[in-house]
């Protein structure tokens, strides 16, 4: 009996330090030093000002080259943005009204357009507003008008 007693008492030991041995192995893989901790950024300044009710809107300038549904790919050179339309953005072009004669000042007026008149390669200028999370929204849109190439010589 004594015997059996020791071989449990040993076999109880044994299971006690694997047990130990697991959890300790588990607890030292999940715990993170300070190089392993990701510090989120600072808040970058520029931005939070630009955000802020201080600046009303900024301006980008660029040609048409990607609509997918209500998101219109602006690009200059080789710089491109992406900017989503909402439904409540107001959409406007400059028209023509009369035939141009050489030396005619231009009489333009302004018509309110729709997202599906907007086409690839059309100039747009657009009033953009920075939100706090950082995204890009879309305030107006303006479809420039074409160089006058049909002035009448």
């Amino acid at each position: 009996m004594n015997r059996i007693l020791r071989l449990l008492i040993i076999v109880i030991v044994i299971i006690i330090f694997t047990a130990g041995g697991v959890w300790f192995g588990i607890s030292y893989q999940t715990q993170k030093d300070n190089s392993q901790i990701k510090e989120l950024p600072a808040p970058n300044p520029v931005l939070k000002k630009l955000s802020s009710k201080l600046v009303s809107s900024i301006n980008s300038y660029g040609k048409v080259s990607k609509i997918e549904g209500i998101n219109i790919t602006l690009t200059s050179g080789e710089e491109s943005l992406t900017i989503q339309v909402k439904e409540n953005v107001s959409i406007f072009t400059y028209i023509q009204t009369l035939p141009l004669k050489k030396g005619d000042i231009p009489n333009m007026v302004q018509q309110k357009l729709n997202l599906k008149d907007i086409k690839n390669g059309d100039s747009l200028d657009v009033s953009l507003k920075l939100l706090p999370n950082g995204q890009l929204d879309a305030q107006s849109i303006y479809v420039l008008p074409p160089l006058s190439q049909d002035i009448k010589k």
